[in-house]
């Protein structure tokens, strides 16, 4: 699975620190480090998204296939759902 990350402007996003704390994570001190080291280990990605103004999101599914079939989501930032 190819993932690309892009923002509005290719700016990297900001992470909310009060996000990879403990209590934001329902109590789960391991949930909260394995978020922080997954950002850290996804850093230089993260600080060098596309502008996602750019992405033609055909051209990017074309290109992308689940063991599953063709199954795709697109997440846009601000919406915690998935569009197909």
């Amino acid at each position: 699975m190819k993932i690309t990350i892009a923002t509005p402007g290719g700016k990297p996003a900001t992470v909310d620190q009060v996000s990879l704390s403990a209590q934001a994570n329902h109590g789960d001190v391991a949930k909260a480090e394995a978020l922080s080291a997954y950002l850290d280990e996804h850093a230089n990605a993260l600080k060098a998204p596309l502008r996602i103004e750019d992405i033609n999101v055909s051209d990017q599914l074309k290109h992308t296939k689940t063991k599953l079939g063709e199954q795709h989501r697109r997440l846009f930032p601000g919406d915690d759902r998935a569009a197909k």
